[in-house]
This record gives C-alpha cells, sequence and structure tokens, in this order.
C-alpha cells in the first residue's frame, strides 16, 4: 500500500510539472489597423540671407507609398525638385508654390533644384 501512494504521488509531482513547464501561448499582438491616410512628408527650400540655397531636410527617409512635397516658400525666385537620372522633374515651383510626388518604388532618389546649380544635392531615401 505504502508503494502505491508513493508512485501516486510521484505520478502526480509530473503531471504538474509537465503542465507548469509544457509550452506557453504565446501573447498575440493584433496587427494595426492600415490608416486609410497615405504617408506625407515635406521638403522645404530654405535660402540664406547671404546667397546660396539649401533643402530641409537634405536628406530624407519616408516608406513606400509616400507624398512627398516641395513648399517654396521663397519671395523671389522659383525652384524646382529635379530627378538627378531625369525621372522625374517638377517644372518651375514658384514662389509660395508646391509640388507633390508619391514615392512608389523603394529605392535612393537623389535630386536637385535645377536654378541652384552651386546647392548640394538633396536625397530621398525609400524603403519597404
Amino acid at each position: 500500500m505504502v508503494r502505491s501512494h508513493k508512485t501516486l504521488g510521484i505520478v502526480a509531482m509530473v503531471s504538474l510539472l509537465l503542465t507548469a513547464c509544457g509550452p506557453q501561448q504565446a501573447a498575440v499582438q493584433p496587427a494595426p489597423e492600415a490608416s486609410s491616410t497615405p504617408a506625407q512628408a515635406e521638403v522645404t527650400f530654405i535660402r540664406f540671407q547671404g546667397g546660396g540655397d539649401v533643402f530641409n531636410p537634405q536628406t530624407l527617409v519616408v516608406k513606400v507609398g509616400t507624398t512627398v512635397t516641395w513648399i517654396n516658400p521663397s519671395s523671389d525666385r522659383p525652384h524646382t525638385a529635379t530627378a538627378d537620372d531625369g525621372m522625374w522633374d517638377s517644372g518651375p515651383i514658384s514662389p509660395g508654390g508646391t509640388y507633390s510626388r508619391v514615392f512608389d518604388q523603394p529605392g535612393t532618389f537623389t535630386w536637385h533644384c535645377y536654378f541652384d546649380a552651386s546647392s548640394v544635392p538633396g536625397e530621398i531615401i525609400v524603403t519597404q
């Protein structure tokens, strides 16, 4: 009889250990809902008092599907957003005007202002 109680006790302990140490269910996080609003980003042309123009930001990192808008707050001259490889060109963006383009492919896209040959080129990095 003592032997059967001992065996029963061992079986109960092993069952308890297997239950406690068995595979655990991971908490499942629901996927975030897709936004119906497309992603947007901006690049602004900035003119220094002493002359010379820069783009802010110089390098922009966005996700595929983002609309990038170039803004020309200048009051005295147009700018362009012209791809270095000729893939796209805004044409002149008048003072106070904007130009927008959707980046639907991943890659690195360098661009410049046609009117500002001395300015540092801008760069847009599009990621998945």
